[in-house]
């Protein structure tokens, strides 16, 4: 499986292991700094997928815009994580965008809960 952000400069991800040793597994912001790569492909075992693992999120920046110079000047960012398989379709644990451009907050958990609900249709 490819994955890939090819739409607009600057747009990518990467990925990451939740930290087993802290109480925050997870990251509480993007690193703007980080380099973002735009494709990335990931196992394939038959006609299972595993793209991440339990322990392991990726962090991506979409929506990106670019001044006259080229230079980034906003984002939005979000973050896939927990277990993704395409064992049976597409099921991802848990995916979290940030609306608000440029914020890189990854832990806003009353936006991430709603969107958890809608997805799950309990929420309308």
């Amino acid at each position: 499986m490819d994955i890939s952000f090819t739409n607009n400069a600057y747009a990518g991800f990467y990925e990451l292991k939740k930290d087993v040793y802290s109480e925050m597994k997870n990251p509480y912001a993007a690193d703007a700094n980080k380099t973002f790569v735009a494709t990335n492909t990931y196992r394939t075992v038959g006609t299972k997928s595993q793209i991440l693992e339990s322990d392991s999120c990726l962090v991506f920046r979409t929506r990106t815009k670019v001044d006259e110079n080229g230079q980034l000047v906003s984002a939005h960012y979000g973050m896939i994580y927990g277990r993704w398989t395409t064992e049976f379709g597409m099921q991802a644990e848990a995916i979290f965008f940030n609306p608000r451009p440029n914020d890189t907050n990854l832990e806003d958990l009353d936006e991430f809960t709603r969107s958890r609900l809608k997805n799950r249709g309990e929420l309308r």
